[in-house]
């Protein structure tokens, strides 16, 4: 038994010899690593996004006992991962010969990371230092955490032994594109949007730091500035902004170097829709039709949102509220038309008195036209007018314009007339020429002939005749500016005038547009100029009082430069004391701002005239009563604030004011005096000195009522 036992020992010992003697490759061994002993450096910290710089990652993995593990060890169960924060890089994992091994986006960012063994099919080797290297590329700027874990010996879990952050720069230097989006492409009008703008390198990061500054015009207007925001890290600079008005409007975003009209030329479309109507009204303003079977009486009314856009997709609903017995007064609709009104006719089958109703559909708002139908009695005269859209004849261009001409009876009915029935002639054939039969008139067709022809229309039969002026222009060599400012804003009336001076006009399909050169003035509205008046007008705001230089330029060439003034408005009022106080005739009891008071001293109505206690009105307006002498008769009464003294005198006509350093004075025809040992004026005299508005009720009887208001 003991030769037996010693030769189970000596081959145990000789096996255990050999184990020791074999490299540890030999079997797949788990380790325990130690993440406090392993570590990470990385060459570069930030790299341009580019998709060729690199950065570095040298990875040392380290034993639980602090060892390396060299290429002749085998990382064996205890595989490593690769995780990144986002999935945008690209790594290349390098084994000891150098071979590198492609870590893909997608398995970086995914849940476990990617697992080197899974990339080669075996486990990568470290370098005889121990080393691991990882090279780094991205497309994509921001910054990137990478990960590195290992499987616990116990295989309870990954342990994280050790990070590194890389951050990818986008080329700044370098802009390729401003991209703009909204929040809303369809708002209602008054609504807020908000608009993102991000500024692009050539592989499509976002640069920082840069000034962004957004632009907005409405339909074919000019562009104007509206704010300007500084791009964060991913390249976006944001903007928030609001438009009352309805229509189509066009937004911008500009760099120094790049802005979004680079690539959507006519910028991006933001349709503000009118918000529901508050307000009608009625457009049409005869009151007398004529009556007969088949006649009728056309309306057109306009409604209005509450930021008084034009609203045409609320048809409102029309009512017959009063007509003639028998009447039929039927009613057709016929829609908006391209003027922005509502249109409807209502039948005037019987002689009397109507009354139509047009009211915003679903809600209590409408209004109410009376008129009278009757008989159509015959011509009494003749009304002849230049149409609306056009008040004069250009001198070239074979211009023509058809004159309005209506009959009118002695009720004032119009109607138009028959060209057959009438002769028209010109005073100056030379500039306007007519023709038989018709109401059409032409110009000179001679770009050297200006003046005006007076035209006459006379029945061939009946002795009806008007005249009307028409004038021969020029066509445009200038245009005009006339701006009215209120403040910080301004209304620019715009004007195409001939060689003469004459007020003129392009004659064209469509109206025309121009553009404005505005520097940092706000375009609020844009007009074109009207194709058969010439005229446009222009709203601008400023952010600041000053004096402004505008350029306007037209599509034909024709420019005009001025300068526009502003003022800043002047501050608020600061009201000391009560805003509002209101005295009751009779009664001690006061209201000073809502609240209800008591004074010692009622107001009174003597000899026709309505008195109050100056003392209460003073106090209740912030300021400080004292009179004089003070142990005799009152002689003299000093109200006093930080902005105003007031002096009365007892028995004196005349009050002195002096407020803000400059002296003034009041002068009452009732003289101030004591009554009951209080000091009492006219309710209108007390409000005079102290600057003060004021009302009284009622108004068609004995005053009840006295409010005063800073």
């Amino acid at each position: 038994m003991k030769i037996k036992s010693r030769k189970i020992f000596a081959i145990l010992l000789i096996t255990a010899m050999v184990l020791a003697m074999l490299p540890i490759t030999a079997f797949a061994v788990s380790v325990d690593y130690s993440a406090a002993a392993s570590y990470i450096t990385v060459d570069k910290t930030s790299v341009a996004a580019d998709g060729a710089a690199k950065a570095t990652i040298t990875l040392v993995p380290r034993k639980a006992d602090g060892t390396v593990i060299t290429n002749t060890d085998d990382l064996g169960a205890n595989d490593i991962w690769v995780k990144s924060t986002r999935d945008a890089e690209t790594i290349n994992a390098k084994d000891n010969a150098g071979v590198a091994y492609l870590l893909t986006p997608a398995a970086l960012g995914s849940a476990t990371g990617a697992s080197l063994r899974t990339v080669k099919g075996s486990a990568i080797v470290p370098t005889a230092d121990g080393e691991i290297k990882f090279e780094l590329t991205s497309n994509v700027a921001g910054e990137a955490k990478i990960s590195f874990y290992t499987k616990r010996a116990d295989d309870t879990g990954k342990l994280l032994i050790g990070e590194a952050t890389v951050t990818f720069t986008a080329d700044a230097a370098t802009i390729d594109k401003v991209n703009l989006a909204t929040s809303n492409a369809a708002p209602a009008a008054g609504a807020e949007i908000e608009l993102t703008a991000r500024v692009l390198d050539a592989s499509s990061n976002g640069i920082a730091n840069q000034d962004v500054t957004f632009y907005v015009k409405k339909g074919t207007g000019s562009y104007a500035a509206i704010g300007t925001k500084t791009t964060d890290a991913l390249g976006r600079a944001k903007l928030k902004y609001t438009v009352t008005e309805a229509g189509q409007f066009y937004y911008d975003a500009r760099t120094a170097a790049k802005k979004y009209t680079d690539q959507v030329a006519a910028g991006l479309s933001v349709v503000y829709g009118a918000l529901s109507p508050v307000k009608i009204e009625y457009i049409t303003t005869a009151s007398v039709f004529e009556s007969g079977v088949g006649k009728v009486a056309t309306f057109e009314v306009k409604l209005y949102d509450a930021y008084n856009n034009v609203n045409t997709t609320a048809a409102p609903t029309i009512d017959v509220i009063t007509k003639p017995t028998g009447a039929t007064a039927a009613v057709t609709l016929a829609g908006f038309t391209a003027d922005n009104t509502y249109k409807f006719t209502v039948g005037t089958d019987k002689d009397g008195e109507y009354k139509v109703r047009a009211t915003i559909t679903g809600s209590g708002i409408f209004v109410e036209k009376t008129y009278t139908a009757q008989k159509k009695g015959d011509p009494v005269s003749i009304e002849v007018k230049l149409p609306k859209t056009k008040q004069s004849l250009k001198n070239t261009g074979n211009p023509t314009l058809d004159l309005d001409v209506k009959e009118v009876d002695a009720a004032g009915i119009k109607i138009a007339a028959n060209a057959a029935d009438y002769v028209v002639s010109s005073s100056n054939v030379g500039l306007v020429t007519t023709a038989n039969n018709s109401f059409t008139v032409t110009g000179p067709n001679d770009d050297k002939k200006f003046g005006t022809a007076t035209i006459t229309v006379m029945h061939k039969t009946k002795n009806l005749y008007a005249s009307v002026d028409v004038p021969i222009v020029g066509g445009p060599s200038a245009l005009t500016a006339t701006a009215k400012v209120t403040d910080l804003n301004a209304e620019v009336t715009l004007q195409l005038v001939d060689a003469q001076g004459n007020v003129t006009f392009f004659g064209g399909a469509a109206d025309d547009d121009y553009t404005v050169f505005a520097g940092n003035l706000a375009i609020t509205e844009q007009k074109s100029l009207d194709k058969d008046t010439g005229k446009g007008t222009l709203k601008l705001k400023a952010a600041a009082g000053g004096s402004y230089n505008v350029t306007i330029v037209t599509k034909n060439g024709i420019a005009k430069s001025f300068a526009v003034d502003f003022k800043a408005p002047a501050p608020p009022k600061t009201i000391q004391g009560a805003a509002s106080v209101t005295m009751f005739v009779g009664a001690r009891g006061f209201v000073a701002d809502g609240v209800g008071k008591t004074a010692d001293f009622a107001p009174f109505i003597e000899n026709g005239r309505t008195f109050v206690p100056v003392r209460v009105i003073a106090e209740s307006f912030g300021a400080v009563a004292d009179w004089t002498p003070k142990n005799a008769a009152v002689e003299v009464v000093t109200l006093t604030r930080s902005d105003i003294q007031i002096t009365i005198n007892i028995g004196s006509y005349v009050i002195n004011v002096v407020k803000d350093g400059v002296t003034s004075t009041v002068t009452t025809d009732v003289a101030a005096f004591i009554k009951d040992g209080r000091t009492v004026l006219p309710f209108r005299v007390i409000a005079e000195a102290f600057g003060a508005e004021v009302d009284y009720g009622p108004k068609d009887g004995p005053i009840e009522w006295v409010t005063f208001k800073q």
